[in-house]
């Protein structure tokens, strides 16, 4: 029989601390899954790109 260690799955390090680029593009589209890194990251995305403004309510 085989233990259950073989089976056991690595610890996800999700690091919440540094922006990643699927919460920034949560964070535009208004979603509820990203953290200040991320919103940080996208604010000064949209103020560098003011386009993604629009391009985001296009995408909706």
């Amino acid at each position: 029989m085989s233990s259950t260690s073989e089976f056991a799955q690595p610890a996800i390090d999700l690091r919440t601390d540094v922006p990643h680029s699927a919460r920034v593009y949560d964070y535009l589209l208004g979603g509820k899954t990203n953290y200040p890194p991320d919103q940080a990251a996208g604010r000064a995305l949209a103020h560098r790109h003011p386009q993604l403004r629009q391009a985001r309510s296009e995408d909706e």
